[in-house]
């Protein structure tokens, strides 16, 4: 996955906003799968930033998938 790139993010994935310390400001836990914006993503971290609902979030990074081109399945 790339910067820019649209992502599945499956339901009941755990989304974080930290602060610069990596603190846990907020969180949210999605009730259903979504498609979002991959803003960035850290060999050295385990999360990836992703644009959802308006605002950056933070993923684990084993938690959001590809979205495949084909027939809008997703990967």
């Amino acid at each position: 996955m790339k910067k820019g790139d649209l992502v599945h993010i499956p339901a009941s994935t755990m989304l974080l906003q930290l602060d610069e310390d990596d603190r846990v400001v907020t969180y949210c836990c999605l009730k259903e799968p979504y498609l979002a914006l991959l803003v960035s993503q850290s060999e050295e971290r385990k999360y990836s930033r992703v644009f959802y609902r308006g605002e950056y979030w933070e993923a684990e990074t084993s938690d959001i998938y590809e979205r495949r081109q084909d027939a809008n399945q997703f990967g």
